[in-house]
């Protein structure tokens, strides 16, 4: 007499594998294709194929559902070469908008962060990388300001925050080097509103030259990254944030629902 209620447990157990296998399948990404291929007002996005080759395009969201990433900076991040080494890392699900613009200090990055990243309502993480330019032309108070305000907007809308430390810079003067530690130690330890910080300064640091790029990651110019400091930078902030994609949610959901 206790055969019914067993079958029916098998049965159903059989049914809800065969739901989340059809459930899962549906989150497995297609292969890249130019069909797909959108680019929107213009900007440069990174997104990899299954073999975790990166090409610069952006995808219909609608028909390929990405977590994006934003990441807005200067001259650093207009390279376009950590966001690509990131998405190398975290695989086809996930895709960065390249949000840089050469010369921008904190200021400038902040007058454009609203329309740049907030007004697109679709930023699932952002990464925010400045400070370098400010060293010439605003003060320290000026430029934790600035960065603060960019936190807590991200922050206000739902965005996580990962806020990147400035990298060295090799020919600087010694207040202006003092100054670069002091917003550095600020972003990691009294900014509010940061869900992650990269510490992209010491892991470009050469040890032998404190407060220099170390010579492999250096581009020549003493402030830019070479593809290998890019490369670090990126491996640093992938190291730094625990990635949580529209995929991963989805299928936490279901697993609740089958339990």
């Amino acid at each position: 007499m206790f055969g019914a209620p067993v079958t029916f447990n098998k049965m159903r157990l059989a049914a809800d594998l065969l739901l989340l296998e059809l459930i899962i399948s549906g989150l497995r990404p297609m292969p890249v294709s130019s069909a797909q291929i959108v680019l929107p007002d213009g900007e440069q996005s990174y997104v990899s194929d299954q073999n975790g080759t990166s090409s610069p395009f952006s995808l219909n969201s609608s028909e390929n559902p990405v977590s994006k990433i934003y990441c807005i900076g200067d001259s650093l991040t207009d390279a376009g070469v950590y966001e690509t080494e990131l998405i190398t890392l975290l695989g086809p699900d996930w895709l960065t908008i390249e949000k840089g613009r050469s010369a921008d200090n904190t200021s400038d990055m902040l007058a454009r962060f609203q329309t740049d990243v907030i007004d697109y309502g679709d930023a699932a993480y952002v990464i925010i990388w400045g400070g370098a330019n400010d060293l010439r032309s605003l003060t320290e108070e000026e430029t934790e300001t600035n960065l603060q305000a960019m936190y807590t907007m991200a922050h206000n809308a739902g965005i996580k925050v990962a806020a990147v430390s400035i990298t060295p810079l090799n020919d600087i003067s010694a207040p202006n080097k003092l100054m670069l530690l002091a917003i550095n130690s600020w972003i990691q330890n009294t900014a509010i509103n940061v869900d992650y910080v990269a510490d992209a300064y010491t892991a470009t640091d050469d040890p032998d030259n404190p407060g220099n790029i170390l010579p492999a990651y250096d581009s020549g110019d003493h402030a830019h990254l070479s593809n290998a400091g890019y490369a670090k930078v990126a491996t640093t902030i992938y190291d730094a944030v625990t990635w949580t994609g529209q995929n991963q949610i989805l299928l936490t959901l279901v697993i609740r629902l089958l339990h």
